[in-house]
C-alpha cells in the first residue's frame, strides 16, 4: 500500500513530466491507445460508428445574407 507521504514525490514528478509528454505527443498516443478498451468496458463498440455533430457548433459558409441584413436594420 502506498501512503500519501510516499506518493508526493511521484506525483510531483508526474506533474513536472506531463507538459513534456503532451508536447512530444506521447500523452495523445497513450490516450488513443486506451480509448478502445475503455469503450469496450463501458459496453460500447471500440470505435464510434458515427460522428456526433452539434448543429450549433457547425459554422456555415454563408457570410452575409438576408437574415443578417434584417438584424442590422432592426438595431
Amino acid at each position: 500500500m502506498v501512503y500519501a507521504s510516499q506518493g508526493f514525490p511521484a506525483l510531483l514528478y508526474g506533474l513536472l513530466l506531463l507538459p513534456t509528454l503532451a508536447k512530444s505527443g506521447v500523452w495523445e498516443a497513450i490516450n488513443q491507445a486506451l480509448i478502445p478498451s475503455a469503450r469496450e468496458q463501458a459496453g460500447k463498440a471500440p470505435y464510434p460508428t458515427s460522428p456526433a455533430v452539434d448543429s450549433q457548433s457547425v459554422k456555415t459558409t454563408e457570410k452575409r445574407g438576408r437574415c443578417t441584413d434584417l438584424m442590422v436594420a432592426k438595431k
